[in-house]
Parts: C-alpha cells; sequence; structure tokens
C-alpha cells in the first residue's frame, strides 16, 4: 500500500497582494464589518443593548488594534430597541433575513426605533482614517415603501444634511457622499423588490463630528426622525457590510463587481435568500 508524505519545505512567501483565508467568501482583507444574521445563526430578536456578531471581527482587530487589548464583544455592533408593541413587528424571515414593520399610523418620532449602532471601535476608525477609502454594502428588501422621500435606513457620521460621510436616503432620493462610485439609484431606494445597494467614499462632507450617528435603523431616526413619523418603510435587512478598500487590495470597481455577484448567487434561484417569505406588512396598520 503506497503512504503518503508530507515535506516542509524551506520557502517563505512574501507577497503583500495574497489575500488572507477567511470565514466568509464575502469577505476581504480590508473587511471591519460582516453582519449576516442567517450566516452567523443568530435568530434572536435582538434587546436593547444586545450585541450582534461580526463575522468579521478578527479581521477588524488586524487592521484596528492589532496588538491591543480589545476583545471580540468591542467589534460587535449594538442595538438600540424601543419598539413599541403597536409601532413596529419585529421577525425573522423564513430565509433568515431581520424584518421589521413599521406603523404608518402609530410610530413615534422618538421612541419607537430599532438601530444597530456600528461599533465604537470601527466608526472611529472610519472618521480617523477616512481617507483610505470605505467600501459600504446593504443587501435589503423594502415591504412597505416610505412616504417620504426625507429618508434614511444608514448613515455614517451624520450630523446633518450638509454634514456627513455618507448616507442611503431611502425614500427615492440619493445615495449621498459616494465620490468612489455607487450602485443603485433613486428607484432602487424604494422598491419592494430585493436590492443590492453600495457606496464607496474616501472624503467628509462639511463639518462632521466623529461620535454622530453611524450604523443601520428601522423607523424614524436620524436627522429624518421629523419627517419619517408615520412615513417610514417596513424593511428586511439581510447584509451589513463595511470593508476599508485600502487594506482590502481592490479598487471600489472590484468590491461592487464582487458584491454585485454574491448578492446574485444568494436571491437567484436555489440561493440562501430566493423565493423568501415573510409577514405582510398590511398586518400592522
Amino acid at each position: 500500500m503506497k503512504q503518503s508524505v508530507s515535506f516542509d519545505l524551506p520557502i517563505v512567501v512574501d507577497n503583500e497582494n495574497l489575500e488572507t483565508k477567511h470565514p466568509d467568501r464575502r469577505m476581504t482583507d480590508g473587511t471591519l464589518l460582516l453582519l449576516d444574521f442567517q450566516s452567523s445563526g443568530y435568530n434572536t430578536i435582538p434587546e436593547n443593548d444586545a450585541l450582534l456578531p461580526n463575522i468579521a471581527w478578527e479581521n477588524a482587530k488586524i487592521i484596528i488594534d492589532k496588538n491591543g487589548a480589545s476583545a471580540e464583544n468591542d467589534y460587535k455592533p449594538k442595538v438600540y430597541n424601543t419598539a413599541t408593541a403597536n409601532g413596529m413587528h419585529l421577525e425573522y424571515t423564513s430565509k433568515g433575513g431581520l424584518h421589521a414593520i413599521v406603523s404608518q399610523q402609530n410610530d413615534l418620532q422618538f421612541g419607537n426605533d430599532f438601530v444597530i449602532n456600528i461599533p465604537i471601535l470601527v466608526r472611529n476608525y472610519i472618521f480617523d482614517n477616512i481617507g483610505k477609502g470605505y467600501f459600504i454594502s446593504l443587501w435589503t428588501r423594502k415591504t412597505r415603501l416610505a412616504l417620504t422621500s426625507v429618508s434614511a435606513n444608514f448613515v455614517l457620521s451624520l450630523q446633518d444634511t450638509s454634514n456627513y460621510i455618507c448616507a442611503f436616503q431611502t425614500g427615492g432620493s440619493s445615495i449621498i457622499g459616494a465620490n468612489l462610485g455607487h450602485r443603485g439609484d433613486s428607484t432602487d431606494l424604494n422598491s419592494l423588490s430585493a436590492k443590492c445597494l453600495n457606496l464607496g467614499v474616501s472624503q467628509k462632507t462639511g463639518t462632521t463630528f466623529i461620535n454622530t450617528d453611524a450604523g443601520f435603523k428601522f423607523a424614524s431616526q436620524f436627522p429624518y426622525a421629523g419627517f419619517e413619523r408615520n412615513k417610514a418603510c417596513s424593511e428586511i435587512l439581510y447584509q451589513l457590510r463595511i470593508d476599508e478598500i485600502q487594506a482590502s487590495k481592490k479598487t471600489y470597481a472590484q468590491l461592487d463587481a464582487d458584491d454585485y455577484a454574491a448578492w446574485q448567487q444568494a436571491f437567484g434561484e436555489g440561493g440562501r435568500f430566493y423565493n423568501d417569505t415573510f409577514t405582510s406588512p398590511a398586518t400592522l396598520a
């Protein structure tokens, strides 16, 4: 019988362009945050102050704090949840997306909210190193449209609509701050079909502050709250991903192409999010 023999060769491969093996195929060497409830096996409705799994936390630590004392929890998004019984219904879809049905009659300007805050270490790192460029991707699906064009589901360092890094304005208006490119237009941003939305940004607009709003939300929140009350969309979140473009060793265009290909596979026939089902938003007026 033949026996297999292995050899350790005295060769060192010194090539910074070789990509590290990651726990998820969507990741690059620059991924700081990857939130995907299905992939991480997280199926509990997050309560206030809950920490959500960041699939990319080890990679984020290498970039931000390689030799520091930070731990996994420091890279987990933290939830702010004040959803009311008649103002918002939270559920997981049949394929594991987080779905929020938001009332368009019983919402509150503040106090009926669900916010996934970007980890402080990640938020501050982006703010202090904006010139390295950042790729932000959302896989979402609106299940009831917003009734206002002054609305957003994701913002980064948004002080107001003149001072920010970026925002996805979901009411059918625009993606702002996307100086490196973006996927998605006004039709995509307020559409009932599943969408792959992303942008690349490497600069701040106006005067921004490090501790301002940064994250994804359902219902009325951020500086848009006064316009969104009883007009916010209902929506499913499947993926939230943030990469440092410089560390990824890719361009925005390459990251966009990879993101879109992964989205097509996930939502195409036989994909893990294909033919998803959820409660009708009409159950909550």
